[in-house]
């Protein structure tokens, strides 16, 4: 018996994963608070992004602006936002490799983040945001994705005006500023760092914002 017990394998210990404590006590607090949660969408419109890193090398953002779309859901002072935001970028580098591209890139960023709001006044609240995102690069002249991807965060905040739009519906007018730090790379091997700042201003639509 003590044989067979010394011969047996210590159990492996498993380590949580960041995100699943994240997920463990976020759900609670949904269901715990569900009749005080209410949905949105929003639109955002921003000037020129910043580009820094190996993107300022590779791309030109002078005149392109930016579009930021998103669905969240609010529940007290947190917000779970979901979003798709996209620039036109003129090309200095093709990064499917092809010579022969030609034509502006447009980078498409699948992001979620959780937003904290404070509060200071009736109609006035500031907040931060974090969050992560995937992000492609698009070839429109070529119509297809290409060979570069990869994963990122954001950081950022803002300030919101609420409003009342109608008597069930509520809006709120935004000014957001957000730093994207993003790392692409290809099958190929060839990878590259860097980031994007952005300030952006736009309307939020829900049952409450």
């Amino acid at each position: 018996m003590a044989g067979a017990c010394a011969g047996t394998a210590p159990a492996k210990r498993t380590a949580v994963k960041p995100y699943a404590l994240v997920i463990a006590l976020f759900v609670p607090l949904v269901f715990a608070t569900q009749s005080a949660a209410a949905g949105y969408v929003g639109l955002g419109l921003g000037v020129d992004p910043a580009l820094g890193g190996e993107l300022d090398d590779r791309f030109d953002a002078e005149s392109t602006g930016t579009t930021r779309v998103a669905l969240g859901m609010r529940i007290g002072p947190v917000a779970l936002e979901s979003s798709v935001f996209g620039a036109r970028l003129p090309q200095l580098w093709s990064p499917s490799g092809d010579a022969e591209a030609q034509g502006d890139f447009t980078p498409l960023s699948l992001g979620v983040d959780l937003k904290y709001f404070v509060p200071v006044l009736p109609r006035v609240e500031p907040y931060a945001r974090a969050g992560l995102n995937r992000t492609w690069i698009i070839e429109p002249e070529l119509g297809s994705f290409s060979s570069h991807s990869g994963r990122g965060y954001a950081l950022g905040g803002g300030v919101q005006l609420p409003f009342r739009a109608l008597v069930l519906v509520q809006g709120a007018l935004w000014v957001d500023y957000t730093r994207h730090s993003t790392r692409l790379s290809n099958d190929g091997g060839d990878m590259y760092r860097g980031h994007a700042h952005m300030l952006m201003v736009g309307i939020s639509i829900g049952s409450r914002i």
